[in-house]
Parts: C-alpha cells; structure tokens; sequence
C-alpha cells in the first residue's frame, strides 16, 4: 500500500453556480503508480445542489474533472469577478480552476503562476483584501480567512481582473 492510499480525499462546498444552494465538490485519487486519472472512476467530482436534498453530478461539463493525484480543495474568489474559483491540491500537481460564471470552469494554473511541488496535501483558501492595513497589526488567520474580497483587493497575477492581464 502506497502512503497517498491511506488519506482521505478534501472536499470543498460552495455555491459554484450563484443560485444560493452549496454544491459540493469531492477530489479523488488516481490510478497507483501512474498518479494519472486514467478513467473517469478516478475524476475528481462535482455535485450541483438542486434542492430537496437532490444532487447532479456535473463534473465534466463544468471542466473540473482533474488530472493527478488530488488530496485537497478550497474554494474562493481570486479574480475577484464575483464568481468562486476552486484551487485543487494534489501529489506533484496543483490545479486552479477559474469560474467563468457560466456552469464552466477554466484551468488558470500556469497563468496565475501556481507552482507545484511533490506532494499538496490540504487547500485553504483566504482570498482578501489586506493592503490597508498597517503592517504591524496583528492579522490572526481567522479573520482573513472570514473576510470577504472587496473591491479593493488586488487580484492574482494572471487573473482577469489584474492589470498584468488587460
């Protein structure tokens, strides 16, 4: 048994699609010792929430089926479009996933220059604005990690909204 065999994999749960209902995404291995998701048993999955307690798997035409190894997911706005992206942890890869706003997502990885090492095993995501404040105020992690994006927040090199984009 290979170590990556013995963790769970991460879930994130966020409102993907706007309608004001959690949809759950779930990572998932891959077929050992490739690390590749050669069939569709091993994608990473995501379930839009219909309501009534009802889900729908719309991983492959949301795009977000994932390639590698996935061990964690964290979602949050790094564009700052309005719209939740999905950053994916994973052995040797790590993927971020730009919310189009439109049921799709799109790979940004190489754009916002995520780099990846060997092993990702967890993701959090706290996506803020934190420019205006002194740096020598005390920033506990929990309170960037409950504050929203503003307007003034300053998107991830590559992202959309950035200046280096336009």
């Amino acid at each position: 048994k290979y170590m990556i065999e013995t963790m769970p994999g991460g879930i994130a749960a966020f409102d993907y699609d706007g309608d004001g209902r959690p949809d759950i995404y779930f990572t998932n291995g891959a077929d050992i010792p490739s690390l590749e998701k050669s069939e569709p048993r091993y994608w990473n999955r995501l379930y839009r929430n219909e309501g009534n307690w009802k889900f729908r798997d719309v991983t492959a035409e949301a795009g977000v089926a994932g390639a590698g190894y996935s061990m964690g997911a964290a979602a949050g706005d790094y564009d700052n479009d309005g719209h939740p992206d999905l950053f994916v942890a994973g052995v040797n890869r790590n993927i971020l996933y730009r919310n189009l706003g439109n049921g799709k997502f799109e790979d940004v990885t190489a754009r916002a220059g995520i780099a990846s090492g060997e092993w990702a095993v967890a993701a959090a995501c706290a996506f803020t604005a934190i420019r205006n404040i002194s740096p020598r105020s005390p920033i506990p992690s929990t309170a960037i990690a409950a504050t929203a994006p503003s307007k003034t927040s300053a998107p991830m090199r590559g992202s959309p909204n950035s200046p280096a984009a336009a």
